[in-house]
């Protein structure tokens, strides 16, 4: 039995896309966070490559939907077709989102922190 759908499917598809952007455009926020907080190796480690993060994001987002919809009641194909608009809609709102905190903080939020910190080496 699908249980009734909430009517804050923009809400839920806000929260399930923040984690995944965040992840994902970690690899440029890390350098002048490291710095803003004092450690003086910040500007000079570079933990991962960008697309590792970016695919590792992509990978929590698309985990995320599934969870998200295995807890709404979806769980077999039948279920599946049923819901289809609904299931369309809200990765679409869900990807959307994503994208937009993704470009938010590599536009906004890394320049900010890089103008903060003082530091050189902060590129996309």
């Amino acid at each position: 039995m699908i249980k009734k759908w909430s009517t804050k499917g923009t809400t839920d598809a806000l929260e399930l896309s923040i984690v995944p952007a965040v992840l994902a455009s970690s690899c440029c926020l890390t350098i002048p966070s490291l710095a803003l907080i004092g450690f003086s190796f910040g500007e000079t480690s570079q933990l991962f490559d960008p697309w590792i993060m970016r695919v590792a994001g992509t990978c929590i987002l698309v985990a995320s939907l599934v969870i998200y919809f295995y807890m709404k009641g979806i769980r077999n194909m039948q279920q599946i077709r049923d819901s289809q608009k609904i299931i369309i809609a809200v990765s679409a709102q869900t990807l959307f989102f994503a994208i937009l905190i993704y470009i938010i903080s590599l536009t906004i939020i890394t320049p900010l922190l890089c103008s903060i910190t003082g530091l050189n080496t902060c590129t996309l």
